[in-house]
């Protein structure tokens, strides 16, 4: 992940000095997120309950109870077992949009089972807002809002550069460290063995990392089985795969970031599939676009429509992704094809596409004494540390 290793970012090699405070040592409050629905409220706005919480069906029973998690310095698969087991109920019946930073306090949008009242378990918060009949879902979120600290206050003049080169710039849909485990950064590792089937392997990276419940668990699992592939089917399935994934991402920022190398820029690097965006702004629909006549891959021209944005899309690997010689280079190194994804302890792996790169919406700062405070948003699967990292960048 050369172009994402900071500070090494293709074409910037100079920084304005400041960086995010929350990885440096700051508070978890200097890292805010604000999950934000499609129809545009935030989870971090009360009395938003109706418009929302009645998304469901009307016909059918509200038996779901709608609200806000509020977390703080804990990931989202610990938050929700830790209000699961308040409950008493199974972990895959509490209905989550997506998963948030761990270092940051977070809000976000979550259905539970019954009628919940609102409690509290640690650094855990539950607000129910209403009741509905359909788990709540990422088809349900069009991104999050951020509000994050850097290390260092700017200048006004800096502050204003930073405003009128945000809406403007394109940057490149790099996968963020929190993807890699916050702590230890090697979840692609354990990915990488399990799409080898390596269960040994994958194993040792697991517990030679930070220990937590899992861990524990998959040792305990150990002492009475030596079976390796057993032993791992006993996780969390929503943990086996997200190693996976977590290796699928890899894969896409080493992919793009050989291309960023070659091409310079992200709007040089072709592509033959585009993703048109829906009146949300989020992509749902792809579109394959064929070379001009005698031009070869780079002249490949977007497909237009009317009205709505379009996307170079860049192949996530999988067993049915058919992904350009950069990316099956890079997987033929780790000893990976894409059939390899087929049939995994945990699971099948399709793949899919990912924009090549992202806007930043709304983007503001105030300069403190000691800090500056960003404000902005961003369409669901993407990074603020990696638009902040592009934006600090000096041209």
């Amino acid at each position: 992940m050369s172009a994402y290793a900071f500070p090494e970012i293709p074409g910037c090699t100079n920084w304005i000095g400041a960086r995010v405070r929350v990885e440096v040592g700051g508070l978890p409050e200097d890292f805010k997120v604000c999950e934000i629905h499609v129809s545009g409220k935030s989870a971090c706005v009360s009395n938003i309950s109706t418009s929302i919480s009645e998304h469901a069906p009307p016909r059918a029973p509200a038996t779901l109870t709608f609200g806000v998690l509020e977390k703080r310095d804990i990931s989202t698969l610990d938050a929700v077992r830790a209000l699961a087991n308040r409950l008493n109920v199974p972990r895959s019946s509490i209905g989550v949009g997506g998963l948030k930073d761990r270092r940051a306090v977070t809000y976000q949008f979550i259905t539970a089972p019954g009628h919940v009242q609102a409690l509290t378990v640690g650094s855990v918060r539950f607000t129910p807002l209403g009741y509905r009949s359909t788990p709540y879902s990422p088809k349900e979120v069009w991104g999050n809002g951020f509000q994050v600290n850097l290390t260092h206050t700017l200048t006004p003049v800096e502050a204003r550069s930073l405003e009128s080169k945000a809406p403007h710039l394109k940057v490149p849909s790099f996968y963020g460290h929190q993807r890699f485990g916050a702590a230890d950064s090697d979840t692609h590792l354990v990915g990488l063995e399990i799409v080898r089937g390596n269960y040994g392997r994958a194993i040792q990276f697991i517990l030679g990392g930070t220990y937590g419940w899992y861990e524990r668990k998959l040792e305990a699992m150990l002492g009475e089985t030596r079976d390796e592939e057993q032993a791992l089917r006993t996780l969390d399935p929503v943990v086996l795969r997200l190693f996976v994934n977590a290796y699928q991402s890899y894969v896409f920022n080493k992919t793009l970031s050989t291309l960023l190398g070659e091409y310079g820029s992200v709007e040089n690097i072709p592509c033959h599939v585009y993703g048109v965006a829906d009146r949300y702004g989020i992509v749902t629909a792809l579109k394959t676009s064929k070379p001009a006549s005698g031009s070869g891959r780079s002249g490949a021209q977007p497909p237009t429509q009317s009205g709505r944005g379009v996307y170079p899309m860049l192949e996530i690997p999988g067993y049915s992704t058919p992904g350009g010689s950069v990316q099956a280079t890079i997987m033929a190194q780790d000893g990976v094809e894409p059939l390899d994804f087929r049939n995994t302890v945990a699971g099948g792996f399709r793949g899919g596409y990912r924009p090549v790169y992202f806007e930043i919406r709304g983007f503001s700062v105030r300069t403190q004494p000691l800090f500056a405070a960003t404000a902005f948003s961003l369409r669901r699967g993407m990074y603020a540390t990696v638009a902040l990292r592009a934006l600090l960048a000096e041209d």
